[in-house]
């Protein structure tokens, strides 16, 4: 399900209204072990459907999860 708009936030309050590309791989890059571990991705609107998140793993590299809201 696609979306006109995106936002991303990352664990240390940075966030982007519709990021570009470059501004993702730049987010994505300044995750850190201590007080930025990750990264979440997903469209610009009221209750969105899905969202994606990337976070850093302590042995080195990425986890990516695309997921659901909780509705529960």
């Amino acid at each position: 399900m696609g979306a006109q708009y995106y936002g991303a936030d990352s664990e240390n309050g940075d966030g982007i209204d519709d990021p570009s590309e470059d501004a993702l791989f730049m987010m994505i890059s300044d995750l850190n072990n201590s007080d930025n571990t990750f990264v979440v991705v997903q469209p610009d609107e009221e209750d969105p459907v899905w969202f994606a998140s990337v976070a850093v793993l302590d042995e080195g590299g990425y986890d990516i999860v695309p997921g659901r809201p909780y509705t529960g």
